[in-house]
């Protein structure tokens, strides 16, 4: 007997819905022409093998963290994911409401590849077993002498088929066949990047003042307490995931998502449901809270990816501050669109302040100006032909009414940028404050060292 807090799935549709595929763990249907519902079970499988018995709360703890890296890694590569909030999903019924509230992705219809992206750092399973014979994992050669779970040299790409039943192993060269180099080689490009970025910033779930019911049982671990984590203990405030805020344009019109958020909030600033609406369940939880207890960020912006090398110094400042951010290439004349969806989203996930980096015509600063609210700070970039003079000017001789904060051209613009971005931060968080006071003295102290250098030569 299936205990009543594990959902299994596999049931008819809701209203009409289509069910179109239900694999070893998840469901999918059709919401409408352009959206697909993803229903994170409770299933558990081994080997291909789907068990019958299923982990409580275990679709809404794989629903909590894949929302999570969605959101961190769209500067890296743009995904499906448009909600994660049954607020958006039509005409459910209380019985639906509770199986779905916490397991439900909205997302946008795509063309899946052929080839699944499989990055390794570590020689094991398949892998290890090449090794042995060929001394190459993928048709990639590895130096001699490594042994089971040995670390790689550095990260590979070693792709495989996607099957319905078993993958089958390729080599980069068969995959870039497979689907072409206008997929493979941004793909590779992307998946490298993924792989660095899971295993280099070293993410960490922080939990403050987590209250518990009753002691958890170590000798009995499932996912009761990822489950907690993940949505329980969101009250007491931690880093969390902050899936998008749905798109009214996005989504079918029957959806009702174009209601006023701020109607459905109560005056002590906590959400109410509005008339027939559901719960917001991860949109709501891991995005309002986290800005309540602090979680404030700041977007970097660039026209080109081949700016960012120029704007490494103002990540690090960010990053040496302890304050989350994200970093876009959105330009203002080849993606306006995108540009605009973009800033006028950016608030919902906790964007505090915009900084804008961009060479020559330099137009990125006034269009996200234009379009916020936010506090927007230019960071001018020293582009030929003229050197950044042009960018200066763009940027700075903004119209009345469009205010943006402008730096210096060259390696002192990206890092005054950063620190700028954080003194506005720090008005609303004592801590960046106190970091802030303590870079200032550090500052102060290898100024003064160099100083008694100075005159000790003397």
């Amino acid at each position: 007997m299936v205990p009543p807090n594990v959902y299994l799935g596999r049931d008819p549709g809701p209203n009409g819905w289509k069910l179109v595929h239900s694999g070893k763990v998840r469901d999918i249907y059709e919401l409408d022409a352009r959206h697909l519902v993803f229903v994170t079970t409770d299933r558990v499988s081994a080997f291909d093998v789907v068990m019958r018995e299923g982990i409580p709360h275990k679709g809404c703890v794989l629903t909590a963290i894949s929302a999570w890296w969605f959101e961190r890694t769209r500067d890296v590569i743009d995904n499906h994911l448009v909600s994660t909030s049954v607020e958006d999903l039509p005409r459910l019924d209380a019985a639906w409401r509770e199986r779905l509230r916490g397991r439900v992705m909205v997302v946008k219809k795509c063309v899946p590849t052929t080839v699944e992206w499989v990055v390794r750092g570590y020689l094991a399973g398949s892998g290890w077993k090449e090794y042995q014979k060929t001394k190459t994992v993928c048709g990639i050669p590895l130096p001699e002498g490594l042994q089971l779970s040995s670390r790689l040299p550095k990260p590979i790409l070693t792709p495989t088929t996607k099957e319905e039943t078993h993958d089958l192993p390729l080599s980069p060269k068969e995959a870039r066949e497979r689907v072409g180099a206008a997929v493979f080689d941004p793909a590779e490009k992307a998946s490298l990047e993924l792989f660095r970025r899971g295993t280099s910033r070293g993410y960490q779930v922080r939990v403050r003042h987590a209250r518990r019911e009753a002691p958890p049982d170590r000798r009995v671990p499932d996912a009761r307490q990822l489950a907690l984590l993940a949505g329980r203990v969101v009250e007491a405030g931690f880093e969390p995931a902050e899936p998008r805020q749905a798109d009214p344009a996005r989504l079918p019109r029957d959806a009702a998502v174009g209601e006023d958020v701020s109607a459905a909030r109560s005056r002590s600033g906590r959400p109410r449901e509005a008339r027939g609406a559901l719960p917001r369940d991860l949109r709501e939880d891991h995005g309002s809270r986290a800005r309540r207890s602090g979680d404030v960020k700041a977007a970097l912006l660039m026209g080109s990816d081949s700016d960012l090398p120029r704007l490494e110094p103002c990540l690090a400042k960010l990053a040496e501050l302890g304050i989350e951010h994200e970093a876009r290439v959105l330009s203002a004349h080849r993606t306006p669109a995108e540009l605009v969806e973009y800033v006028r989203s950016a608030g919902s996930r906790g964007v505090r302040v915009f900084l804008c980096a961009a060479g020559g015509a330099a137009h990125l600063a006034g269009v996200v100006a234009a379009h916020t609210d936010l506090p927007v700070l230019g960071i001018p970039l020293d582009n030929p032909p003229l050197g950044g003079l042009d960018a200066l000017l763009s940027t700075v001789q903004m119209p009345g009414g469009v205010p943006v904060a402008t730096f210096g051209v060259g390696v002192g613009g990206p890092v005054n940028a950063a620190l700028f971005a954080a003194r506005i931060l720090a008005l609303g968080d004592p801590a960046l404050a106190t970091r802030l006071e303590k870079m200032r003295a550090t500052q102060r102290e290898k100024v003064l060292e160099k100083d008694a250098g100075l005159r000790a030569r003397r």
